[in-house]
């Protein structure tokens, strides 16, 4: 079989260089901070606990480091107040009356404070008088604080805040009940639910009692569910609400129960929020709502704390979700980016291990938002993570320093994480990387611990995972890897010591090559990343928690320090880049201290970004006696309002993602959209690299332009040289020969006449006085072949049924390579033929090669 010569790479990147200027990285190197991981806002409640009141239009939450928290639901947002100038851990009852705060303590110093929120001060009141207890419950009614019950006790009191005092009542008819919860409807008070026995199996009971603050007497009413321990309970109107809680050790309810005491009766109000059980969560009352928020489950390593916040109708009986509490303060998550958003998933801290499910968030940052997406199965730290073909995976990780080898597989489309085939060798603290629709993961720690120095490719296709050049340098864990085109550098981590080589791995070749030693301090549990061709590495820890940031410049193979991160230092930090812009989130700051902020960093200012105007003709929609291309697909309504070019696997350089609108693709006439291409920039010193990419909509006539339709297509490097490249999904891709000079205004580059010379040997087909790009490439793999293995051929035929070779198929398909909508293998307009005549129709052995580097 022959292929098609290539031209000399060496001569053209001679010319380039010494006609023309590298190109200019303007650099902005800026941090600005964002959103907390995992919340809809900055440094909002993150150690929550289940004390919580309302005072008119507010709700309030203390902390359990005794910070005082505001929610206002108009703006949905979270505010800090005064600290609890006294707060400590133990039982407590928190309410409201005559616009204050209350809270009582029966542990400890037995205090009584009051928040007044006009002052935002806190002062005391008179001490609880009754014994030591933990996990009261109490009420408001009538102006005056009930409370009682508890570990050991059945005593139930009475504070009056007009004369400051208390005073004692009828004692609860249960005896040493605990983590009962309390409401008031009217002029009547209620205890329900809680544990007399409550360690591992708890012994709960459903019983509420009714407390008549004038007789001092209480009477038994209808039993709810045995929620269990740690329950939430308020009051909307005529009806009490009580729920979630503990039924086991570590297992929890999420469900909701409503009681009427006219009807005397208790009825389902639905499931909170999101489908976890938990206890220990905080609820409160304002207006005609209720609002639920955080939490937890506890016991061994099956430990979580939550930080969702919901707003309970009790009319509908629906969970809203609102603005989440503060940031998940974790470490060794992990983050792969999909596009416009990224997707992160919990790590872990002291005390938050799990071995059951973990949360996942989705990122947005054009609208600087977090939104949650399925749980995991397995939450782990250390874990690794890659991106390929609009699938997430995440691989390895440990849970207390015992890894595991399990391979999950995230569809964002479908919401859900199912099990792939394991890497070979349980590992964490991996580097992992994607290209040309592979996955690659290694080095790592195993047990023991052992370093690792393997490299594993994984295929999705045939979910199976091939052994690839072995990394050179010392094993090691918690290295950092960055890919620039098809090339990845590898280094710093740990083995025994701190470490600061760098290596770099050709992709197409199998090999490694070691390059310019890391700039910075050796270190382990950096975060890198790519921007605009240059890589990045930042934070870490070399003894000390690192906010330094270095830029490496592959062609220089030299290291420039730039702006230190936004942050604080920190190591095991989350790093991704969507669209011309990186974030770094968590990580840990101190030997117990984790992080939830958030910081994005731009390397470049946006306003110098370079705008091009390319144009390109596609031979398969190409019609010569017009001069335009068909628009079939268009008119068929078979143009996605979504790049198609992520899920075929293409590795993009700040792009994936772009989206059009309806308004677009429903225009006519010549500038009527084709189809998606994506538009390339390549460095002009090494021309398989690409700096910037863009996936545009190419029109009728052959003008390239934005997902607007209207605009150039904008790349977000500096002004500089760079040849000029166009890819299309199935035909094969063309580059300019010579670089052009590029800058923030747009630059015309036109790929569709003889003039401007292209990259190789017959890139581009001749048809009467037009270049267009070559048809047939059906199968994604840069050529075209009509016979041998990997032909372009035999998809058509699968395609349209294999065993019916007549019959068609209607849709966006590969195999459509003239681009009418329809693939057929025979008859009229087949898009059989098209390949053989491009491969020679006297030559069917032949394949034709895409001229790219």
């Amino acid at each position: 079989m022959l292929n098609q010569p290539r031209a000399t790479v060496g001569v053209l990147l001679i010319a380039g260089v010494l006609a023309f200027t590298a190109p200019c990285y303007a650099q902005s190197d800026t941090w600005v901070r964002k959103n907390d991981v995992a919340y809809n806002g900055q440094d909002g409640p993150q150690k929550r606990s289940s004390l919580a009141f309302s005072i008119g239009s507010l709700g309030y939450m203390v902390a359990t480091d005794g910070v005082l928290w505001a929610y206002d639901p108009i703006s949905d947002a979270w505010s800090s107040r005064a600290t609890h100038p006294g707060f400590a851990s133990g039982g407590w009852v928190a309410l409201s009356m005559g616009g204050l705060g209350f809270m009582f303590q029966t542990t400890g110093t037995m205090q009584t404070w009051v928040y007044d929120p006009a002052l935002d001060t806190w002062s005391n009141a008179a001490n609880f008088p009754g014994a030591t207890r933990y996990s009261p419950a109490g009420f408001a009614v009538g102006g005056k604080a009930y409370m009682g019950l508890g570990s050991g006790q059945s005593d139930f009191w009475e504070f009056d805040p007009a004369l400051d005092q208390w005073s004692p009542k009828t004692n609860y008819p249960i005896a040493g009940l605990q983590t009962a919860t309390g409401f008031a409807i009217g002029s009547k008070g209620y205890i329900t639910g809680g544990c007399t026995s409550c360690g591992e199996y708890p012994q709960l009971t459903g019983a509420t009692y009714e407390f008549d603050p004038v007789a001092n007497t209480w009477t038994a009413k209808a039993s709810g569910s045995n929620g269990g321990t740690g329950r939430v309970a308020f009051a909307i109107g005529n009806k009490g609400y009580a729920g979630l809680g503990a039924t086991i050790w570590s297992e929890g309810s999420n469900s909701m129960n409503a009681f009427d005491p006219v009807l005397n009766a208790w009825t389902s109000a639905g499931s909170f929020g999101y489908s976890v059980g938990r206890q220990g969560a905080f609820a409160f009352v304002i207006g005609d709502k209720g609002y639920i928020g955080g939490g937890g489950k506890s016991g061994g390593y099956h430990q979580a704390s939550y930080n969702d916040f919901y707003e309970f109708d009790p009319v509908s009986t629906t969970y809203t979700p609102r603005s989440f509490l503060g940031g998940m303060a974790v470490e060794r998550s992990s983050m792969f980016g999909f596009g416009t958003k990224g997707t992160f998933i919990r790590g872990g801290s002291i005390g938050q291990y799990s071995w059951s499910q973990g949360e996942v968030w989705d990122y947005a940052p054009a609208t600087n938002t977090w939104t949650r997406r399925a749980l995991i199965a397995q939450n782990a730290v250390g874990a690794s993570t890659f991106a390929v073909q609009g699938a997430g995976y995440k691989v390895g990780g440990a849970v207390t320093g015992s890894p595991f080898s399990s391979n999950l597989c995230y569809q964002p489309t479908s919401d859900n994480w199912t099990s792939r085939a394991s890497i070979p060798f349980a590992r964490y603290g991996t580097v992992a990387f994607s290209h040309g629709g592979f996955g690659y993961v290694g080095l790592g720690i195993g047990s023991s611990p052992t370093y690792k120095n393997d490299l594993r490719r994984y295929d999705p296709a045939s979910n199976t995972w091939t052994g690839m050049a072995v990394f050179p340098g010392a094993a090691r864990g918690d290295a950092v890897a960055f890919r620039i085109g098809k090339k990845v550098y590898v280094g710093t981590g740990f083995n025994v010591v701190r470490l600061r080589d760098m290596w770099v791995y050709d992709i197409e070749l199998d090999t490694w090559t070691q390059k310019a030693d890391f700039g910075g301090t050796a270190r382990r549990g950096a975060v890198a990343f790519t921007v605009g061709g240059k890589g990045y590495i930042a934070t870490g820890d070399d003894g000390t928690w690192r906010n330094d940031l270095w830029e490496y410049d592959p062609i220089a193979d030299t290291w420039t320090q730039r702006a230190d991160f936004g942050g604080i230092g920190r190591s095991y930090a989350v790093a991704f880049v969507v669209g011309a812009k990186a974030y770094v989130a968590g990580g840990r700051t101190g030997t117990s201290t984790y992080a939830s902020d958030m910081w994005e960093y731009a390397a470049l200012d946006p306003l110098n970004a370079v705008q091009v105007r390319p144009k390109v003709l596609l031979e398969g929609p190409y019609n010569s006696g017009t001069g335009l291309m068909s628009d079939a697909l268009r008119t068929a309504g078979l143009v996605q309002l979504t790049e198609p070019y992520t899920a075929l696997g293409y590795d993009h350089a700040m792009s994936g993602g772009e989206s059009t609108t309806p308004a677009v693709l429903a225009v006519t006439g010549n500038n009527a959209i084709v189809d998606w291409v994506v538009v390339e920039l390549r460095n002009p010193a090494q021309t398989s690299m690409v700096v910037a990419s863009a996936c545009a909509l190419v029109q009728r006539d052959g003008d390239v332009v934005g997902v607007d339709g209207v605009s150039p297509v904008r790349l977000y490097v500096g002004a500089g040289n760079y040849h000029v490249a166009i890819r299309h999904r199935n035909h094969m891709g063309a580059m300019t020969a010579i670089t052009v000079a590029l800058a923030p205004n747009a630059v015309t580059v036109d790929l569709s006449t003889s003039s401007t010379a292209t990259y190789g040997t017959t890139a581009r087909k001749t048809v009467g006085s037009a270049q267009v790009l070559w048809a047939g490439d059906a199968t994604y793999d840069n050529s075209v072949r009509y016979t041998g293995s990997g032909n372009d051929r035999d998809p058509i035929l699968v395609k349209v049924g294999g065993t019916t070779p007549n019959s068609t198929a209607t849709g966006y398909f590969g195999e459509d390579v003239n681009m009418d909508g329809l693939v057929k293998y025979t008859g009229g307009s087949n898009d059989r033929d098209l390949i053989l005549v491009n491969v020679g129709s006297t030559t069917p052995n032949y394949v034709r090669v895409q001229q790219l580097p």
